[in-house]
């Protein structure tokens, strides 16, 4: 029968891997919503505006394209602060773990510092970042070709 040691070290163990599951995914929105927003952007600008000068400002292609970017520009902020949030979760959880076995006897030192800290970081902020300011560039040429 393991000890309680050896389950708190799997656990350990689980919870990196999940947390390391939760940052992976946050990269990979980013780089789909800048490569998205470059292609709603291409696309806009391959067409004649001057086709569409007829129609409400509402039903031009460039339009369509910034409503369409601005939704998926929330939803991928959405998703990165959600899926923070259960980092963050994860994180405390870890460092409470980590302590228990740090405080085992001849495990002092053992573990990381960074592993010991409950702050979750900041660094989720930045992908918001990048993603937004792709969505602004991309609203703003589509509406350069709208007017």
């Amino acid at each position: 029968m393991p000890d309680h040691k050896d389950l708190q070290l799997v656990l350990l163990k689980e919870l990196c891997d999940a947390m390391r599951a939760r940052t992976e995914p946050e990269h990979l929105y980013t780089a789909a919503a800048v490569g998205s927003f470059g292609a709603v952007a291409w696309g806009v600008a391959a067409l004649k505006p001057e086709q569409y000068l007829a129609r409400p400002f509402y039903l031009r292609p460039a339009a369509v394209g910034i409503v369409g970017i601005l939704i998926v520009a929330l939803g991928i902020c959405i998703k990165i602060l959600r899926e923070h949030g259960v980092y963050a979760e994860a994180k405390k959880a870890l460092c409470q773990i980590a302590k228990q076995l740090d405080s085992l006897e001849g495990a002092s030192g053992m573990i990381p510092a960074y592993i010991l800290k409950e702050e979750a970081g900041s660094g989720f902020r930045y992908s918001i970042a990048v993603v937004v300011s792709a969505a602004l560039g991309a609203v703003l040429f589509c509406l350069s070709l709208a007017i």
